[in-house]
């Protein structure tokens, strides 16, 4: 759930496309405020022929929006390989230096591996504005 909600965050701050689509998904609820029961309500709604078009762009502007953050959580954990990696790197010369002391390896490994996430993300922000 932290990664999705980092995801949406970024997009709703940097990606224009994304943007776009969530006003024009605000603009639909607000001009057919029946779809808004239809997507919380448990009762039965009769729409009428404009609105079932409504609904029917909404559920399409929706998944457009889904595409973009799936996207983007590819692209995070393509960024997040790359500290991975040098953790991970990291982590095999720390063993070869305490010849396999893997107590204090644990709490190394899981600082360094935190470190790296958070790295890794600034890392996937910096490229993607580049």
């Amino acid at each position: 759930m932290d990664v999705d909600k980092r995801i949406v965050e970024y997009l709703k701050e940097h990606n224009q496309e994304y943007m776009d689509l969530g006003k024009e998904v605000d603009k639909i609820l607000d001009d057919y405020p029946i779809l808004s029961q239809l997507l919380d309500k448990e009762n039965a709604i009769t729409l009428t022929e404009e609105q079932h078009k409504a609904y029917r762009k909404y559920i399409f502007l929706k998944e457009d929006m889904e595409n973009l953050e799936r996207s983007g959580r590819y692209l995070m954990g393509q960024a997040d390989m790359i500290p991975y990696m040098i953790v991970m790197s990291q982590i095999e010369r720390k063993l070869e230096k305490d010849n396999g002391n893997y107590k204090e390896l644990k709490k190394t490994q899981k600082d360094l591996f935190m470190k790296g996430l958070r790295d890794g993300y600034k890392l996937a922000q910096i490229l993607k504005e580049e």
